[in-house]
């Protein structure tokens, strides 16, 4: 009897009581993935300081986003300043995520609602966009200072139609 009951609680956990293992017919294929930052997240965004190098260094948070917005429907034009707030002076440049729906207004004498669906950056000499036009108001790049103590703001310009500017985006 004993030897019955082993048997059956061997065959169970997968070994046939000859010893061979048993095993499915399928296996079951799963993945995962995540982004890790060393910044922290806000209303606004988040940022992470990277070295020359491109490694992470310091913390990194954007502090403020203002803009202010020009011209007439289907011609509007804004300007973002974005101030981070970096701890290292080994920061050479910083990538960011940012809402730029969350930004506070400082003047707008524009005519007409804002058009997101429309919506492109504009070159820029500190800010280079890695996420596609499509994605505005969100908005991710990277951003370059000679010194982040210093000079903590980069700004760049928007525009809510291919009308309202000469030249190309740099969002793709």
């Amino acid at each position: 009897m004993v030897a019955l009951a082993a048997s059956v609680l061997v065959a169970g956990a997968g070994v046939t009581a000859s010893g061979a293992v048993t095993s499915a017919a399928w296996t079951d294929h799963t993945s995962a993935s995540a982004t890790i930052t060393s910044g922290t997240w806000s209303a606004l965004g988040s940022c992470t300081a990277l070295n020359s190098a491109g490694a992470a260094v310091g913390t990194c948070a954007i502090s403020s986003m203002i803009y202010d917005a020009t011209g007439g429907t289907g011609k509007h034009l804004r300007t973002y300043d974005v101030t981070f707030s970096v701890s290292s002076t080994a920061a050479a440049s910083v990538v960011f995520q940012a809402n730029l729906s969350a930004a506070t207004v400082r003047v707008d004498t524009s005519v007409g609602a804002w058009n997101w669906p429309t919506a492109v950056t504009l070159p820029a000499t500190q800010m280079t966009p890695t996420s596609p036009c499509t994605a505005l108001p969100s908005l991710t790049g990277r951003a370059t200072s000679a010194n982040w103590m210093l000079q903590p703001t980069i700004a760049f310009q928007l525009a809510d139609a291919r009308s309202a500017f000469q030249g190309l985006p740099s969002c793709s």
